[in-house]
């Protein structure tokens, strides 16, 4: 009897959110999420992650990234003759041409582009299909991986060696500055990156530059590491909006927690690379061996029993071997997966690491910011029930005291996205944050 479909639910943790920020009238941002349902599709495809941040004047950006995370998941489980890597970057060349089409049908949806950052989770490890400045990252045993190029006019500036590596030199060019999107383009230079070794414990972010703007990296990996998906999702926009929300924000974070998904050794000595190579048969010894002496032994009884009749005919037969044998690489030649040795990978990535630590520090801004929160209480006659926020506030507050730093920051944590809920629901917005 086969094999249940596994319970994926119970064998890794996510979730997705998508937030329009503080001063944008729209949300550009778009994902997908796609879970297999067997062993045979994890095995082929596997689990599939997308984020999207469009760009362009009315609904173009919103349209472009739709198409994106609509087009690219639809496509990449609809090339099953292709390894993952090569559907991957089929599926986003393809959608570029499509949302390149779109774009020049309609003059309000002219020159609209998205980016795109994928995430495949497969045996043979993690995948990523990327295009502009969204991100991916991985946290491992409190090591945060940016495993993502930002393709921008900062990064590409320090690859060339015009600004400092360490950032210094960031503030003189517009961070907004972007050199490579899905759309603008005919064409589309795809970034693939891994396949990148799978653990229990990992964390997986994908995000848009709507998060990782406003918000630290230092703040991403406590996040992921201490709370739950589903609340670290909600704490990180939340974050993002309490420090200005200038763009949409649109977090997607993945956990693993079974060995299901995690990466199976047999399965990660290689992996089907996504530039196929024509590799032909040799040719046939055996019948060309057989030709030559047919050929011969015609021609030798033709001089023996001046035959013409039958040494020619013997002669033809091996005139026919030879050609079989000469024919024969060109019928067998069909592409073949090139593949990758074990302990290589597509890419450069990971592209930054930080240590993620919560420390005093960290902790100490994350409850100033509580405090401004409490202060809109006497600043605005907004009807929202205080008590909880002030629970959470004072267990954290404990902890604090007795320096347990971890369950502190999990209770003020709790405290902000419980308030910021109660905004959304309000239709308020907290101190310092203005919408245009």
């Amino acid at each position: 009897m086969a094999d249940a479909d596994p319970q994926w639910e119970s064998m890794l943790d996510y979730t997705a959110l998508s937030d329009q920020g503080m001063r944008r009238t729209n949300n550009q941002d778009s994902h997908v999420e796609v879970l297999v349902s067997d062993r045979v599709s994890l095995q082929q495809r596997g689990h599939l992650f997308i984020v999207a941040d469009g760009m362009g004047a009315h609904a173009a950006g919103e349209l472009a990234s739709e198409m994106a995370t609509q087009g690219v998941s639809h496509q990449y489980y609809k090339y099953r003759d292709l390894s993952p890597s090569e559907a991957l970057r089929k599926a986003i060349t393809n959608t570029n041409v499509e949302i390149r089409r779109r774009g020049a049908e309609n003059v309000e949806f002219h020159n609209m582009g998205t980016t795109i950052s994928s995430l495949a989770l497969l045996p043979q490890g993690a995948i990523i299909g990327h295009v502009g400045d969204s991100r991916v990252y991985r946290l491992r045993n409190g090591l945060l991986e940016q495993l993502t190029f930002d393709h921008s006019l900062v990064w590409e500036m320090r690859r060339s060696g015009k600004l400092p590596k360490d950032g210094s030199g960031d503030a003189a060019i517009p961070s907004n500055v972007i050199t490579r999107s899905l759309g603008p383009h005919d064409t589309v230079k795809v970034d693939l990156e891994g396949p990148f070794e799978i653990q229990v414990g990992d964390c997986f972010l994908l995000c848009s530059d709507g998060l990782n703007g406003p918000v630290s990296e230092n703040e991403f990996g406590p996040a992921m590491q201490y709370l739950e998906p589903a609340e670290a999702t909600q704490f990180l926009i939340d974050t993002a909006n309490i420090l200005g929300g200038p763009d949409n924000i649109t977090a997607t974070v993945v956990k693993i927690l079974d060995e299901a998904i995690a990466t199976d050794p047999e399965e990660a000595a290689s992996i089907a690379s996504a530039a196929p190579q024509t590799v032909a048969a040799r040719v046939h010894p055996g019948l060309l061996v057989s030709g030559v002496l047919a050929m011969l032994a015609g021609f030798v009884i033709y001089l023996a029993l001046d035959s013409g009749i039958m040494g020619g005919g013997v002669a033809l037969l091996g005139l026919l071997a030879l050609l079989a044998g000469l024919i024969y690489p060109s019928m067998k030649s069909q592409p073949e997966r090139a593949r990758i040795p074990e302990g290589e990978r597509f890419g450069a990535g990971p592209y930054t690491s930080c240590k993620s630590t919560l420390d005093k520090k960290l902790l100490d801004s994350i409850v100033d910011r509580c405090n401004e929160l409490r202060q809109v209480s006497e600043t605005t006659n907004l009807e929202v029930d205080w008590s909880t926020f002030d629970e959470y506030c004072l267990a954290g507050a404990e902890h604090n005291q007795d320096n347990a730093i971890q369950q502190a920051y999990v209770q003020y944590a709790r405290a902000i996205s419980y308030i910021m809920k109660c905004f959304r629901n309000t239709g308020g917005v907290g101190p310092g944050l203005s919408k245009d």
